[in-house]
């Protein structure tokens, strides 16, 4: 199975169902907050079979919204230690650079991204670096363009640790700014420390607010 297109009956921060043909599928996807309830999408899918205690075998799906997100996942999945569910948080990071930072070995500023730690950094790096052509949705990715938004990821990172923010709070906000920061490329560093502190505000009040 390569895709599924249907309609979305329900999502939280880590999954989705799927409905189609009136069956709802569980699907686990890095991205929930840019799907809809109710509106048809086309989500392309891996397959995981897992073997329960009772040797009974279920499907784990986990799903990706184009087949380049999928053929990195499973690149990432065949690296020793790296599960899916390491994989689909990495690919929270917007892929084109994600393939930057790993191809220039950025390891500093990959230990800082979500799914990554210090040793999973190294791994990437080694294991699949030389396997990126570096192509998405046929376009080969200028690295003379992208080296600025490289290093600005880097320094906004930098930034928000000097400021007192928590690892955990940077990453989910690097996570967010593709979908929350309109051109967020194109701003200045200083904008885009103060967009990336309301998103982390926006989050820290909406988790106050909900356990009220």
């Amino acid at each position: 199975m390569e895709y599924i297109n249907g309609k979305i009956t329900y999502s939280n921060k880590n999954y989705i169902i799927l409905e189609t043909n009136s069956i709802g599928t569980k699907i686990f996807i890095n991205d929930c907050i840019n799907y809809e309830l109710n509106q048809y999408y086309k989500i392309y899918i891996y397959q995981k079979v897992c073997q329960t205690n009772k040797g009974n075998f279920v499907s784990e799906y986990y799903g990706f919204k184009d087949p380049y997100e999928k053929i990195f996942f499973e690149q990432l999945i065949n690296i020793n230690g790296i599960g899916p569910k390491t994989a689909l948080n990495i690919l929270k990071t917007n892929l084109d650079e994600l393939k930057i930072l790993i191809k220039t070995k950025e390891y500093k500023t990959l230990e800082t991204l979500p799914g990554f730690n210090k040793k999973i950094a190294w791994q990437v790096i080694n294991d699949i670096s030389y396997k990126l052509n570096f192509e998405y949705k046929n376009e080969t990715i200028n690295e003379n363009n992208n080296s600025t938004s490289v290093t600005k990821i880097s320094d906004l990172v930098s930034a928000l640790k000097a400021l007192g923010y928590k690892k955990e709070e940077v990453e989910i906000a690097l996570s967010e700014i593709p979908t929350k920061i309109e051109n967020y490329r194109s701003l200045e560093l200083s904008d885009l420390i103060s967009e990336t502190i309301k998103i982390i505000i926006g989050d820290d009040e909406s988790n106050s607010a909900k356990a009220n």
